[in-house]
């Protein structure tokens, strides 16, 4: 074998044993992170993205309640996402 096939095997080498870390970390957090604080993919109703974030909050209800802003940074639409004490 000449130096170049000894790298390349080195290299495949290294390259398996980040795929397996990878996994393993990956395999890891779903464990650790249980359904119930799993936050569910919130969607814009205009253009069907999932590219969104919270924006703060709408004025509070009469019933002490208040809606969840949200942005998508798609197409820049603001709504709200149901009613949260």
């Amino acid at each position: 074998m000449n130096s170049f096939d000894v790298m390349f095997i080195k290299m495949v080498k290294d390259y398996q044993a980040i795929k397996r870390a990878k996994q393993s970390l990956e395999s890891q957090n779903e464990q650790s992170e249980p359904e119930s604080q799993t936050p569910e993919k919130l969607q814009c109703p205009k253009c069907l993205s999932y590219d969104v974030r919270q924006c703060g909050y709408s004025k509070v209800r009469k019933d002490g309640t208040k809606s969840q802003r949200i942005l998508c940074k798609a197409c820049h639409k603001t709504y709200t996402n149901g009613a949260k004490k």
